[in-house]
Formats: structure tokens, C-alpha cells, sequence
């Protein structure tokens, strides 16, 4: 059964005196540091335990951060092992990507 906007928002305790909670603006707000500074992602790449070599800022609301957080991760951050299956490049990482733990390896098509 559907659910309004406004119900779901009560459901979820995202309101506080008729207001919109902070949580609600980091959950869905298209720029939430507009109204909570500081509410974005910061990934660097260091040098040694100063010299930062690369950076990225992640905004948006949470759900866009998380995701960019991690594409940024993979496909920046980790290094990963590299193989051919014929013709195909596998990448295989320490870490799986995605939710299963079995298949660490991803497919790019060459």
C-alpha cells in the first residue's frame, strides 16, 4: 500500500516540532551542507603520513554519498590484481565489490 511523503517522514521520526530533523536533510536533501556543514565525504590517497598525493570531496545526500564513496573507492583508490579470461580483463580486488563475497572478481569488456 502506498504511503505519502508526509506519512513516511512521521513514521520515521524525521520531523521535530512541525520541523524537518537534520537526519531528514542528510537523507534526502539534493545539498544538505546547505543546512549541516561538513556533510560530505572526504577520501585521500597518501604519500606518507602528510603528503596527501590525491583527494576527492563526495556530496549529496547520504544514499549518493555512500554510493560515489564506493564506485570512487574501487575505481580510484584500490588497486586491484589484473588477468585475462580470453580475450576478457578480469580485476580482482582484496576487497569483493558489491554484496557478494564470492565473486571478487569484475569483468571489463576489452
Amino acid at each position: 500500500m502506498p504511503e505519502d511523503d508526509a506519512s513516511l517522514i512521521d513514521r520515521l521520526r524525521l520531523t521535530d516540532g512541525g520541523y524537518l530533523t537534520k537526519a531528514a536533510i542528510l537523507l534526502f536533501h539534493r545539498d544538505p551542507e546547505r543546512f549541516v556543514g561538513g556533510a560530505h565525504v572526504k577520501v585521500g590517497y597518501f604519500r606518507n603520513e602528510s603528503d596527501v598525493l590525491f583527494h576527492d570531496v563526495i556530496s549529496g545526500d547520504l544514499f549518493t554519498q555512500v554510493a560515489n564513496t564506493i564506485e570512487v573507492l574501487h575505481f580510484k583508490y584500490l588497486k586491484a590484481g589484473i588477468s585475462y579470461d580470453g580475450i576478457q580483463r578480469v580485476e580482482s580486488f582484496a576487497h569483493p565489490e558489491g554484496s557478494s563475497a564470492s565473486d571478487p572478481a569484475r569483468r571489463v569488456s576489452g
